[in-house]
């Protein structure tokens, strides 16, 4: 697969900044506290964002379970059942992200469960090129993103995409199992550490760094 682009072609937005946005293109004041302050029909229902929420914790998750509590074959096999389950239940909502990464979606079942599932969600994933517009503020016209909080959202959807494929490699005993699994942490890691802000947001556990094989805590 090709590696992630340096600018991002998506990010991760806070939800309630889309919907300060209408199609006026003005951005609602925060500060009033006035939810009539908010428009009708906002950049978040013209957008259709999926949730970035989900990928965050599929991988806070899959990396307190790449530490299986049980080191043999059964307990190995079961913490790599559990992140495959996981990490594609977050990625299956999002095709289209998928595809405009370059990367396989994941196949979704007929009258899928997921697509019934309702979420409380802080952040979405929007494609960075919808919010490279200008909105009005009290004061005057501003870029949107020079506006707005937002963090790259490709890295996490590439890892995660990437730990579900790693969970179908050809694996025959403990050990290549172990090593998978240790080679998941190292790459959820290497990616999630900068999105500690963003886990602890959403009253997840942030991470520490992984130096080795340290034992790993629960979500």
């Amino acid at each position: 697969m090709a590696r992630p682009r340096k600018r991002p072609l998506f990010l991760i937005v806070f939800t309630d900044d889309l919907c300060r946005v209408g199609d006026d293109r003005v951005l609602a004041d925060r500060a009033l506290e006035d939810d009539d302050n908010y428009p009708e029909v906002s950049l978040m229902d013209k957008l259709q964002c999926p949730v970035a929420d989900e990928v965050l914790i599929a991988l806070r998750k899959s990396f307190s379970l790449a530490f299986p509590r049980n080191p043999f074959m059964d307990g190995l096999k079961e913490s790599m059942t559990e992140i495959r389950r996981i990490g594609a239940e977050a990625l299956k909502p999002m095709p289209e992200v998928l595809l405009g990464l370059g990367l396989r979606p994941i196949p979704q079942i007929m009258d899928d469960p997921i697509n019934h599932k309702v979420y409380v969600t802080l952040f979405a994933v929007a494609r960075s090129a919808d919010l490279q517009i200008n909105v009005k503020t009290a004061t005057r016209s501003k870029r949107l993103l020079s506006t707005i909080d937002h963090f790259p959202a490709d890295p996490l959807i590439w890892a995660l995409r990437e730990v579900v494929s790693d969970t179908f490699l050809e694996m025959h005993d403990e050990d290549e199992h172990s090593k998978v699994l240790k080679d998941i942490r190292r790459k959820i890691n290497n990616v999630l550490l900068p999105y500690n802000p963003l886990l602890e947001a959403i009253e997840i556990e942030p991470i520490g760094r992984f130096e080795g094989e340290l034992s790993g805590g629960g979500i």
